[in-house]
């Protein structure tokens, strides 16, 4: 929809459209969790949050809404399923 052009009009319809959203007073939950990598074979650690940071940003930018999606957007951006070939880790 179109933003009002008054900013104290902008102010109340974001106000309004965060509550119908139910995030006026959270973030919303992060659809990739840590659990979805360990399960691809990552092992927990620095690697594994940079990837949940980088994957709950493009849940925000609205890049995916849903685990399936999400999924397929750690394939789109080529992130690897194994943690033997995670970026920076030297393969065993």
């Amino acid at each position: 929809p179109d933003l009002p052009d008054d900013s104290a009009e902008a102010t109340a319809w974001l106000q309004e459209e965060a509550r119908r959203l139910d995030v006026s007073r959270s973030r919303p939950e992060p659809v990739l969790k840590g659990r979805h990598l360990l399960q691809r074979g990552w092992e927990a650690g620095p690697g594994m949050g940079r990837i949940l940071d980088r994957a709950y940003e493009a849940q925000l930018d609205g890049e995916f809404a849903g685990v399936e999606e999400a999924l397929q957007w750690l394939e789109d951006q080529g992130i690897p399923e194994s943690p033997v070939t995670q970026p920076g880790k030297p393969k065993s």
